[in-house]
């Protein structure tokens, strides 16, 4: 597909549906390798694999010493694990691997060009480069809710106090930086301007996310020019939607700059 590795076939070698998925898979240009449900089949070709594809069938759903192998190889080597088979042989398999390893699951009767498209799409986005955001809050409620609003578009980075997130633009450099404005020791007007004073990193965007709306509290940061000023109380697909529109103006500046 995009690279030399391939996708893991696990299940009866001389099943027609899996020869047929195989086949599709390699004409769409990611490699399979189809592999019988046993340890020894497996653990011999798992050079260069970069996620498994396990068909449901008895052999596997009662190989308990099988699954187990299956989930710690996956987890040691961050295989994404794909999934086909009837509802109730799903269900199995979902109780033998973890939530974050299954990535996405085919119901049969299978509609083999669905799952070819939907397995790139997949592969297209985990390659796609997510933008850093550094959320910074003395509220842990707040900053595992923002994460989670994030978390799947972009790579969050947290930090509970001012002083923490300066810590961490001395080493690393995100794409924008939202702030809180209310905290403690060093509040966001003071994290605000050690950013903008720093050379190495005074070119971060910093976009506000408070619950401070009042018309002093905006006037007193406006003069340090944020990248814009968010309210903590507003929906979550308003924030989202806000950040997303805030990365497509900056790459539409960018680009005709370049």
């Amino acid at each position: 597909m995009h690279d030399d590795k391939k996708l893991l076939l696990i299940g009866e070698q001389k099943n027609y549906l899996l020869l047929s998925v195989r086949e599709q898979l390699d004409n769409s240009n990611l490699d399979t390798v189809l592999v019988s449900a046993n340890i020894g089949s497996i653990s011999g070709v798992t050079e260069n694999i970069k996620g498994l594809l396990i068909y449901a069938e008895e052999d596997i759903l009662k190989d308990q010493q099988l699954l187990g192998y299956i989930k710690n190889r996956a987890q040691e080597e961050k295989w994404p694990i794909f999934l086909i088979g009837y509802p109730d042989e799903l269900e199995i398999l979902e109780s033998a691997f973890s939530k974050q390893l299954i990535q996405l699951e085919f119901l049969r009767p299978l509609n083999v060009k669905e799952m070819v498209s939907a397995i790139h799409e997949y592969y297209d986005r985990s390659l796609k480069v997510k933008k850093k955001i550094l959320v910074v809050d003395d509220s842990g409620t707040t900053l595992r809710s923002i994460k989670e609003w994030l978390d799947e578009e972009y790579q969050v980075v947290l930090a509970v106090s001012g002083i923490m997130a300066l810590k961490y633009l001395a080493v690393e450099k995100p794409d924008l930086v939202l702030l809180d404005y209310e905290m403690p020791v060093c509040n966001g007007k003071q994290v605000l301007e050690m950013i903008r004073s720093e050379v190495d990193y005074a070119d971060i965007p910093v976009i506000f996310l408070t619950a401070k709306g009042d018309r002093e509290s905006v006037l007193n940061v406006m003069g340090l020019k944020p990248d814009g000023y968010l309210l903590k109380n507003q929906e979550p697909s308003a924030i989202v939607d806000a950040i997303k529109e805030f990365f497509e103006k900056q790459k539409a500046k960018n680009d005709k700059i370049g």
